[in-house]
């Protein structure tokens, strides 16, 4: 993904130039020429982050003072007292949105040059002070660019090194390196360069008791192993996460959650320290072998018992990310990992964003697995779904992880399907999110209703913008396979078209050089398309028939109507040559496919496992 684009910046000359112009020009009040000066370069897109917009001038600005008395101490080398002094004034001064204002009059710079000064110092209070001070302005991009030019990552080292037996000192410095390396891919690399993850592991292993310090630098490794920076194209978390892994940091992290059960917020923070550092199988199968999937599903049980909505949703999300190894399914499954989560939706039933982490996890879990689809079932994942969906129909991120456990549950097992789909309330609960099913069909009342469920399909591709896919679809079609009259094995979106019908335009001819030739009889039939062959007929264990033969027969009514008008209204700029040729492949109306194919994936999700029941469509009959 590109880099986002960057806006426009001016200096404070500039915007108090602006302010004058309309006290003197348009005879403006002060504080009215102020907000139409704000106004105005908020219109044109400029970035006012760090100007003074308050009215009182540069000289006069708090934080512009303590910017120049700490600038003097570092450079007058005035004792560590006035510089602890003048550190402090700058820490209170930019609180808040001032922090800005500061960075961009070079605070960092001069608080790094007076961290540098405080290495040799044995004073744990004015290493603390200096610490403080840094972590109040590291908060935005331009703080990190000044950090990292003016070798703050050397001095934070530093610091660590020679103050290890201080808990402050190791928790302020964890904190700084979280704060510069969370969106900053250079420092993180820096960071990563000088070892700071081996220090880190070293903290984790010492203060095994010190919640704020294995906070701090749980906080810092999240950071490390994060790809959070917008501004490059490639990031470097993954190797940095396999560095902190092999470095034993997967199992410090690990050993630190045995350590303290009973707090729960510090369990928060080590689940998601452990999910951003899963980021591989090898990790993942790690992790549990390290026993860390039994103390994540004891996470959940005693989030199910003391309701702590953090730590419920940490702990699915870890569930999630360590379910993505294959080999993790089956172990999750036989810990009773199905039940346990079920068991802690029915307890947040109130809350989406909890029942959101536990759909994604039975999603992760049950995926290419029927053994685990089964056992999800029979925990009761079905009936807690269809309630759920119904109970917050206007929440589109759980409504969504639930349809995607559904699909789970339903595609390799065919005995879920009539259990999901044959309940009215999911029905219900799905149209509500604007999910359009194909009912299951019936006789008598149940064909009206599939009639009128495929009617809103109908609607749903008449509404969807066309979109320029043309050419894709062109070289779709032109993959057909000459032998069975169907597409080959092709990929829309997220699912499998197996059998398209082909055009039978063709009839047996091929352009060549705008002119038409019958092909040789002597030459095989097979090496071409036939007019009189037929659609292979469908095959049972194909739950996509049913459904995709209804859309493929009201497709080509509107592809025979497209080319009906354009029979009557042919177009002007055509030659008469064009019109009178026979059509070919390429000829076909594009529209009808580039519809279909711009209809929401989740659409052929649910297409291709809801046809449970035999349909008669287009005459033959389909399972």
């Amino acid at each position: 993904m590109a880099p986002p684009p960057r806006k426009a910046q001016i200096s404070q000359e500039a915007f108090d130039a602006a302010v004058r112009e309309n006290v003197e020009d348009f005879e403006m009040e002060e504080g009215e020429a102020i907000a139409d000066a704000v106004h105005t370069f908020q219109l044109q897109g400029v970035d006012l982050t760090g100007i003074i917009t308050d009215g009182r001038g540069k000289e006069e600005h708090p934080v512009i003072l303590a910017v120049k008395d700490l600038k003097l101490a570092v450079d007058d080398n005035a004792g560590m007292d006035r510089l602890c002094e003048a550190l402090d004034k700058l820490r209170l001064a930019s609180a808040g949105e001032n922090a800005s204002i500061a960075v961009r009059n070079g605070a960092v710079e001069n608080a790094v040059l007076a961290c540098k000064l405080l290495i040799d110092e044995n004073n744990a209070s004015y290493v603390s002070t200096a610490m403080k001070t840094l972590l109040s302005l590291l908060n935005d991009e331009q703080s990190k660019k000044d950090f990292f030019s003016s070798s703050g990552c050397d001095v934070i080292l530093n610091f660590l090194s020679r103050h290890d037996d201080s808990s402050e000192i190791s928790m302020l410095s964890a904190a700084v390196i979280a704060s510069s390396a969370s969106g900053s891919e250079m420092l993180k690399e820096e960071f990563m360069h000088l070892k700071a993850d081996e220090k880190l592991i070293k903290i984790l292993r010492r203060y095994v008791e010190n919640a704020e310090v294995l906070s701090s630098a749980c906080d810092a490794l999240k950071a490390l192993v994060s790809p959070d920076d917008s501004n490059v194209l490639a990031s470097n978390a993954f190797k940095n996460a396999r560095t902190i892994w092999k470095a034993g940091g997967v199992n410090a992290v690990l050993e630190t959650a045995s350590s303290n059960r009973k707090d729960p917020t510090l369990l928060v923070t080590l689940c998601a320290t452990l999910k951003a550092m899963a980021v591989n199988e090898e990790i993942c199968k790690s992790i549990t072998g390290d026993n860390g999937l039994e103390l994540t599903l004891e996470f959940v049980d005693e989030s199910a018992k003391m309701p702590n909505k953090l730590l419920a949703k940490n702990a699915c999300s870890l569930i999630t990310q360590l379910a993505l190894s294959d080999a993790n399914k089956d172990a999750i499954v036989l810990q009773g990992g199905c039940q346990k989560l079920v068991t802690l939706a029915s307890c947040y039933s109130e809350d989406v964003s909890v029942i959101q982490e536990v759909m994604s996890a039975i999603a992760s879990i049950t995926l290419r697995s029927p053994s685990n689809a089964t056992k999800a079932v029979e925990a009761g994942a079905i009936d807690l779904a269809v309630e759920m969906m119904d109970k917050h129909p206007q929440a589109p991120g759980m409504q969504k992880q639930t349809c995607h456990m559904l699909r789970n549950l339903a595609s390799r097992n065919p005995e879920n399907r009539q259990c999901i789909f044959l309940s009215p309330t999911f029905v219900h609960a799905c149209q509500l999110q604007r999910r359009i099913l194909c009912c299951v069909a019936r006789p008598g009342p149940g064909q009206l209703q599939l009639e009128k469920e495929m009617g809103k399909v109908d609607k749903q591709i008449l509404s969807v913008p066309h979109q320029p896919v043309e050419e894709k679809m062109r070289k779709f079609r032109q993959e057909a396979s000459p032998r069975e009259g169907c597409v080959k094995h092709q990929q829309l979106g997220r699912t499998y078209v197996n059998s398209t019908p082909v055009s039978n335009t063709l009839a047996g001819k091929r352009r060549v050089d705008g002119a038409t030739r019958q092909k040789p009889q002597h030459q095989s039939n097979t090496k071409r398309l036939r007019s009189d062959v037929r659609r292979p007929p469908p095959d049972p264990n194909r739950a996509f028939n049913g459904a995709f033969f209804f859309l493929a027969a009201r497709l080509r009514c509107r592809e025979r109507s497209c080319r009906a008008r354009k029979r009557s209204h042919p177009h002007p700029a055509r030659s008469a040559k064009t019109q009178s040729r026979p059509a070919t492949i390429n000829d076909r109306d594009d529209n009808t496919i580039s519809t279909f194919t711009a209809l929401p994936s989740d659409l052929y999700v649910y297409l291709a496992h809801t046809q449970t029941h035999r349909l008669k469509l287009c005459g033959q009959e389909t399972t």
